[in-house]
């Protein structure tokens, strides 16, 4: 007879992340690394990584809608996107 050891699944990729799009908590602009901006649908790593550089040369941003006045986004994605992300 031999024994199996198997891992748990693995359903948490990133626990904060995943927890905050899962209970439709907004992502903080000012505060979120690459992995969590990408969790929010519509950010990916390109877009993520846009954020997050102008956010370190430039300070916090005062709104969401800074995103689309500083053509980080176009306004069809802002429109998607001001429910899932906050300063």
């Amino acid at each position: 007879m031999t024994s199996e050891r198997r891992e748990a699944p693995r359903d948490r990729i990133d626990g904060s992340s995943v927890e905050r799009q899962v209970l439709n908590k907004p992502v903080d602009l000012n505060h979120a690394g690459r992995d969590e901006l990408m969790s929010v649908r519509g950010i990916g790593p390109g877009r993520a990584d846009e954020i997050i550089a102008h956010r370190d040369r430039h300070g916090p941003f005062g709104s969401v809608e800074d995103l689309q006045r500083l053509n980080l986004v176009d306004p069809g994605q802002m429109s998607d996107l001001k429910d899932r992300l906050k300063v």
